[in-house]
């Protein structure tokens, strides 16, 4: 995240939230937390920074012990590269039973590596959980159902309760295949869960869609305990369209610019309710029960720039 130095001036500096694990960030020795302030020599300011991130070269900033406060200058060399995370790179079982995961995006198909860590889970005799869903912007629903069918007491699992209900807009509630019983998510009953009975998920303002379905899909079943600040607010499916799906010749094959190739269509067409017909004003997301700030730009005053 970017944050002005000065209220009135120009210089910017980037707060460092999460290092994908072995990107070349994270081979380079950058932190959660770092403070970056200068790339290549080049100050960042509200005109540079958008374009200097991704580029190859030396980034320099601070680093801030949380504890002491004390602060010392660090150096990184970066050659960026595309990597492809994993949905979830970082689980652990502590000492005391409670198990950790941090799962970065619904992505399906995952969903079996998510099944081999929640075995994990289970072998390391885990009783509580917790799940870090601060970085997570949403993606796929059936990974969502994955992962809280994975969860949930197995009771309501074998069952294949209802998880999310989708209620369309007028037009695609008049057509076939978008009624109530085709509209709603369910627990997977051929799923051997974790079988808990309450769980904290972690939040934060970059928390939407898919997470926020799993939070409130999972609130009508178990206790459910929100820590961090409020999520980001989207309780709304869409559903693609390329030009293809829809502009035909009479000899069926698609006629459209080739300048609208790479274009797609993604209209909102549903809002997403829990079993008991809840849900939250899109926008305005979800309140945690226990709200604590991450932001460390508050200390970013003992940096030595």
């Amino acid at each position: 995240t970017y944050h002005k130095l000065e209220e009135d001036g120009n210089n910017v500096y980037a707060i460092v939230r999460y290092v994908i694990k072995d990107s070349p960030a994270y081979n380079a020795g950058m932190k959660r937390g770092d403070i970056i302030n200068v790339i290549n020599g080049n100050e960042l300011t509200t005109e540079n920074y958008t374009k200097m991130w991704d580029i190859a070269g030396e980034y320099k900033g601070a680093r801030i012990n949380p504890d002491t406060n004390e602060t010392e200058a660090i150096a990184l060399y970066i050659t960026p590269s595309i990597v492809a995370e994993k949905a979830a790179t970082e689980y652990t079982v502590f000492d005391n039973g409670i198990a950790y995961l941090h799962y970065y995006s619904f992505l399906s198909e995952y969903n079996n590596e998510l099944t081999q860590i929640f075995q994990y889970f289970k072998d390391n005799n885990a009783k509580d959980l917790i799940l870090d869903l601060r970085y997570n912007p949403g993606g796929y629903m059936n990974a969502m159902d994955h992962l809280c069918s994975l969860i949930a007491p197995q009771t309501y699992v074998d069952k294949g309760d209802d998880l999310i209900l989708y209620k369309y807009n007028n037009i695609m509630s008049s057509l076939e295949g978008f009624g109530k019983e085709e509209s709603t998510t369910k627990f997977k009953q051929d799923i051997k869960s974790l079988n808990l009975n309450r769980i904290v998920i972690i939040t934060s303002d970059m928390t939407y869609s898919a997470s926020e379905a799993t939070i409130i899909g999972l609130e009508p079943y178990m206790e459910v305990t929100t820590i961090g600040t409020r999520t980001g607010g989207k309780n709304q499916s869409s559903i693609q369209f390329r030009p293809s799906d829809f502009i035909y010749t009479s000899n069926n094959k698609p006629v459209y610019s080739k300048r609208i190739n790479d274009w797609l269509l993604i209209p909102i067409i549903a809002t997403f309710y829990n079993s008991k017909n809840e849900t939250f004003n899109t926008l305005e997301g979800l309140t945690p029960d226990y709200e604590i700030d991450e932001e460390v730009s508050q200390r970013v005053e003992v940096a030595d720039f």
